[in-house]
């Protein structure tokens, strides 16, 4: 399922602490980081080929400057900031929420009177805000304060499109729905086990025969579309809605182009790939040998031999971080942009 970057948890009245290893993750982060401080502090002080190691860092430094330089200037867009609402647990066990304008607790709109699990924000707005009330999902709309709408009952998972169009939700007997705030909400799928990808317009998903679809959000739409048969792990809808990009259980890579309904295979024994932003027609990706490859719309190209991991990317700009290991186990970070030779 699309990770949902809205959502929060309201089962405990204190904030929760994810656990990783017996820790929580600030344990983890500070451990780590203070392992990680020593490390770069001993290798400073090497000598390594008439150099000293702060002085390779300070090149790989560089490297990784220029990179996030580029990745954090490419993603200003100008995006308003949403003023999400807060929602929360009063001793009561009730769910509460107040927007900014709200003074004090008295003024929260209470949503519900027992606990809602996830509570989900719409992306662009803090005009809606999506919670699960005695098995079902309920739509709070700031606009109707004072009554909140009903969407599906026995829900199992629920999120809003990125540009808040729609709402998608499966219920527990795996029938899909979509809502787009005007009319009801409409039944445009069943049989389905879980959603695997969605965009703006379109919705990517797997039904109980472990077949991948891919159809509209649209219920007037009846543009359903199989992609493949006993699909494991690894699909992604473009940006754009136009392809469908996945590997089979066998590492083949595949581009399903949704208009022709047609399947292009790009390359065998594939590991993971990573499309561009918009339609996935570009991409990087990296075989089950360690080789990995540039895919320009038309043709493959290998960049690097007995790569280990992929760090960063930009796949528009053909930029790519990634690391090599040698026998020793010690991992070396290597910055390539296009054809250029890579730098450590």
């Amino acid at each position: 399922m699309k990770e949902e970057k809205n959502n929060v948890s309201v089962e405990n009245n204190e904030a929760e602490t994810k656990v990783v290893g017996g820790q929580s993750v600030a344990d983890n982060v500070a451990a780590i980081g203070d392992a990680a401080a020593q490390k770069v502090k001993d290798f400073s002080n090497k000598e390594i080929g008439g150099f000293k190691g702060k002085q390779i860092l300070l090149v790989v430094g560089a490297v990784l400057v220029v990179l996030l330089l580029f990745i954090m200037l490419s993603n200003l867009g100008g995006e308003k900031e949403v003023k999400y609402p807060v929602v929360f647990k009063n001793s009561d066990g009730d769910i509460l929420l107040m927007t900014g304008k709200m003074k004090d607790e008295e003024d929260a709109i209470k949503l519900s009177d027992e606990s809602s699990g996830s509570i989900v924000y719409a992306h662009t707005t803090d005009r809606y805000v999506l919670f699960k009330k005695n098995d079902a999902l309920y739509l709070y709309d700031s606009k109707d304060k004072e009554e909140t709408t009903k969407l599906v009952s026995d829900i199992d998972d629920y999120m809003f499109t990125e540009n808040d169009k729609y709402v998608i939700a499966v219920n527990t007997e795996g029938a899909l729905y979509s809502y787009d705030f005007k009319k009801e909400k409409e039944k445009i799928a069943a049989d389905v086990e879980y959603v695997v990808d969605y965009t703006d317009t379109h919705v990517l998903y797997l039904n109980n025969d472990d077949e991948l679809y891919v159809r509209s959000l649209n219920p007037k739409k009846d543009d359903k579309q199989k992609v493949m048969e006993e699909y494991d792990y690894g699909a992604e809808l473009s940006v754009d809605s136009k392809n469908v990009v996945y590997t089979n259980e066998d590492g083949d890579l595949y581009i399903f182009n949704v208009k022709k309904g047609e399947n292009e295979k790009i390359a065998s024994e594939v590991d993971d790939f990573y499309c561009d932003e918009k339609s996935c027609t570009k991409m990087y990706f990296l075989n089950e040998e360690g080789n990995l490859y540039y895919y320009n719309g038309k043709s493959e190209e290998k960049i690097a031999s007995d790569v280990a991991s992929i760090s960063a990317l930009d796949v528009e700009n053909q930029q790519v971080l990634y690391t090599k290991s040698n026998d020793d186990d010690e991992y070396t970070l290597y910055y390539q942009k296009g054809k250029k030779d890579a730098v450590e």
